[in-house]
């Protein structure tokens, strides 16, 4: 019984002086031994930042500083004072992936005094969730240990992203918006959002009016574009860019379920992929919707479907567009029509025919001389684009300026990166960061 008691007491000693562990840990950082407490109220005041910026931070931040002590509040003359410098007074634009724009430094002294400077209104943003880390809210008023603290960071790789699948399972925004939210407060500066797949398509699109009524899981489980502007300029305050993903040439079973686009697809399947028997089995899942790359038609839609995405997500810093798991030899070289188009264009194997719809799609995403059937203009991007790369994926060939993501095993990382050494990567190890996956099962085997 003593041994436990005194056990205890040095579990409880050694809890009440643990310091703070701020993920993701910043570059430089020194810590004192003193303690404030806030008893009243926290006061913003600016050097020099617009009033939206203001104003968004003070909504953002009662929230998270108060958590736990809701009788406190952002207010005047308060007894904590938080001085925010930020060298550019623009609205904020987090779209960059310049790690040097989310560069702060984040003073907090013993007087109950705190002082964030940042050339860019996303490193105030950063330095605040460091600061919600660093609050000790455990107490009987919201304490601030181990003062003073200095420190100087800004994250090693520009891009830190969570990629979100809606079209195999719908998510309604409010559940968007807290997934947000975590971003932001462990610094991840960018959310992409997997929009398409074989089980739905779930975005409306202006160019496709009543697409969704035959691709959505439900007439209640589709985004319209006002909420996806609703959620574009919530991740803007909150410091996250939002990707957007429609996955081709693939993956595209659900767009077959409108009679106007079935005839785009080969391989399309009117069963859906969880009810396929033992469709979980196969790799990639089965070829339930592949895009024929050989027909105008496709690239007609294409390019209604880039303007539309293009318009909605005007901020992006990139557009992902999938190209995963294609089974060219099935639902191409194996299709009758797709085959004898390529015998008269001497096209011999099927990654040959992958590199000839990336060459016409990388034609209609950035050539800005092309025009719609009535003379004017189409939108196009200067942007990247981006795409997933596996493993057994080595013969295709991407466009120059492309991003790609690999998604493969991390013993092979070393492999893509030599292989595809022209491009800039996302690396995405299945075995390590997805979520379904991950580390494997119980039994240690991986579950992909």
């Amino acid at each position: 019984t003593i041994l436990l008691f005194l056990l205890a007491v040095v579990i409880g000693l050694s809890l009440g002086y643990d310091r703070p562990h701020i993920t993701p840990a910043p570059k430089e950082l020194t810590w004192g031994d003193s303690t404030f407490a806030i008893k009243d109220c926290i006061e913003f005041t600016f050097d020099k930042a617009n009033s939206e910026f203001q104003e968004s931070i003070k909504d953002i931040y009662s929230k998270v500083f108060f958590a736990v002590h809701k009788d406190l509040q952002v207010s005047q003359a308060c007894s904590f004072k938080i001085r925010i410098a930020v060298k550019n007074s623009d609205v904020m634009k987090p779209l960059s992936i310049d790690p040097a724009h989310e560069k702060y430094t984040l003073t907090i002294n013993e007087n109950g005094s705190a002082s964030i400077e940042a050339a860019y209104q996303i490193g105030v943003l950063r330095a605040l969730d460091t600061l919600a880390q660093i609050f000790n809210q455990d107490r009987e008023f919201l304490e601030l240990e181990f003062l003073p603290i200095k420190i100087n960071d800004q994250p090693r790789y520009g891009y830190r992203g969570l990629m979100f699948d809606v079209s195999r399972e719908y998510y309604p925004l409010p559940v968007l918006k807290k997934i947000i939210d975590g971003l932001r407060l462990t610094k991840i500066n960018h959310l992409h959002l997997h929009l398409s797949d074989d089980d739905s398509f779930q975005i409306q699109l202006p160019s496709f009016p009543g697409m969704t009524n035959f691709t959505a899981f439900s007439s209640k489980e589709i985004y319209t574009r006002d909420q996806i502007s609703e959620l574009i300029e919530y991740a803007r305050k909150n410091g996250v860019i939002i990707i957007p993903e429609i996955d081709i040439p693939g993956h595209m079973r659900a767009l077959g379920d409108d009679p106007r686009f079935n005839s785009l697809l080969t391989c399309y399947d009117r069963v859906r992929p969880w009810e396929m028997l033992n469709g979980n089995k196969i790799y990639g899942g089965p070829s339930a919707g592949v895009l024929n790359p050989t027909l105008n038609e496709t690239y007609d839609f294409l390019a209604n479907l880039t303007e539309d995405i293009f318009s909605m997500f005007k901020d992006s810093a990139f557009y992902h567009f999938g190209g995963d798991e294609v089974n060219t030899t099935a639902c191409w070289v194996g299709n009758p029509s797709v085959k004898k188009f390529m015998d008269e264009h001497g096209i011999e194997t099927g990654s040959d025919l992958f590199n000839y719809f990336n060459t016409i799609v990388d034609e209609i995403v950035h050539n800005s001389n092309r025009t719609q059937a009535n003379g004017k203009p189409r939108m196009t991007t200067d942007k990247p684009m981006t795409h997933w790369v596996y493993d057994r994926e080595s013969q295709i060939k991407w466009e120059k300026g492309a991003i790609l993501q690999y998604w493969g095993s991390a013993v092979n990382i070393k492999n893509f990166t030599k292989t595809y050494s022209d491009h800039k990567h996302i690396l995405s190890p299945q075995d390590y960061f997805y979520f379904d996956c991950g580390l494997g099962n119980r039994y240690g085997a991986s579950l992909c």
